[in-house]
């Protein structure tokens, strides 16, 4: 099995996984292993099975423009890949030498101008995870945010130039278009769902980091949706009927935001967004 075969978990997002769209849906960009760079089911002993290391590992990152297809920039990317973000104009790339990017996984953060295409590659070392970008710049977390709601972390803004910008503490989410979801009173202890289970974090409001802007969404369903125009999220409210078998949850849409804007909330067309 190859090194990125087996981190393949780490890329299972859609803020910063195998494949990731800018804030405002004028990109996309994709990674890619090469054929021979995948594992098979070849028995052990078989003389053309290789062994691969980190070190070994190569990958493509593919970005385009979502209108027309055109391909913005291919980049080989050395070591193991454990994210990718894009802004409106630049994607980012972060790798390590292990499965972690602190420690001797000296992680880096590299940098490409979507912009400028031939323009030079940056590199950022890091001991943070890439989980996510905003218009114009990167978020990193102390983990890599897939355990879900089940603690809270600070999350550090910074520029594509590795500068930081600004930091929010109690964030239990990422999502796509630069929404993070937090905990409003991080320095309340969380509830716990059962006698023995790990404190579990409510959220309780949505910043869009680009404009500011707080939504007040506790006690709701909030899920990603895919907007003509740009990324969204839409919030509802949950209620439960009956019990045992005869239990049924029923969603009802109460607003959905949209990145196209400054994350205002809408009630028009609601009607249009499925629950089903």
């Amino acid at each position: 099995m190859t090194p990125q075969s087996a981190a393949v978990r780490l890329l299972f997002t859609s803020t910063s996984g195998y494949a990731v769209v800018s804030p405002d849906t004028h990109y996309a960009s994709f990674i890619l292993l090469p054929s021979n760079a995948t594992s098979d089911n070849r028995l052990p002993g078989d003389k053309r099975t290789r062994d691969f290391t980190i070190a070994d590992q190569r990958a493509y990152v593919v970005v385009i423009e979502t209108e027309t297809g055109r391909t913005v920039r291919t980049d080989e990317v050395k070591g193991l890949i454990l994210g990718q973000v894009l802004t409106n104009d630049t994607l980012a790339v972060e790798t390590s030498q292990a499965y972690y990017p602190g420690g001797n996984g000296h992680g880096t953060i590299t940098t490409y101008s979507l912009a400028k295409p031939t323009a030079k590659a940056t590199t950022i070392p890091t001991d943070k995870w890439l989980v996510g970008a905003t218009q114009d710049s990167l978020l990193l977390a102390p983990s890599n945010m897939s355990q879900g709601r089940y603690g809270t972390q600070p999350l550090t803004r910074l520029s594509k130039g590795g500068d930081v910008v600004g930091t929010i503490a109690g964030v239990t989410g990422v999502y796509r278009g630069g929404w993070v979801e937090r905990v409003r009173d991080a320095g309340t202890p969380p509830p716990k769902d059962s006698a023995s289970g790990p404190p579990r974090a409510v959220p309780t409001e949505l910043v869009h980091l680009d404009s500011g802007v707080t939504t007040d969404v506790a006690g709701l369903k909030v899920e990603e949706v895919a907007l003509p125009t740009a990324a969204g999220l839409l919030v509802s409210r949950e209620t439960t009927t009956g019990e045992g078998q005869n239990r049924e949850t029923t969603s009802t849409p109460q607003f959905w935001l949209s990145a196209a804007d400054d994350g205002h909330r809408h009630t028009e067309n609601l009607e249009q967004f499925s629950t089903k």
